[in-house]
């Protein structure tokens, strides 16, 4: 029987996609949270206690480096664990 062969991902590239893509999604919830004021709950309630805030843009961009911190840790370990199980 032939062995077959299995992708490897790149895990620091698909973590860093994944944290470019996580951010853009948290500041596009942050510009329409100042149409749609309910919608900053949806990420307050994630990063509101580590200075997250629409209303300055010092919490504003720490929500978005939060954000690229946390897809890139999800993404890079997702890739990672899929690269040692094959």
């Amino acid at each position: 029987m032939k062995k077959t062969e299995h992708l490897k991902l790149n895990s620091v590239k698909f973590g860093v996609s994944g944290g470019i893509v996580y951010s853009l999604f948290i500041l596009l919830i942050s510009i329409f949270s100042n149409v749609f004021p309910s919608w900053e709950n949806l990420i307050f309630e994630c990063y509101g206690f580590f200075g997250y805030n629409v209303t300055s843009f010092l919490g504003f961009l720490l929500g978005i480096i939060y954000s690229f911190i946390d897809g890139f840790l999800v993404l890079f370990f997702l890739s990672w664990i899929y690269n040692r199980l094959n």
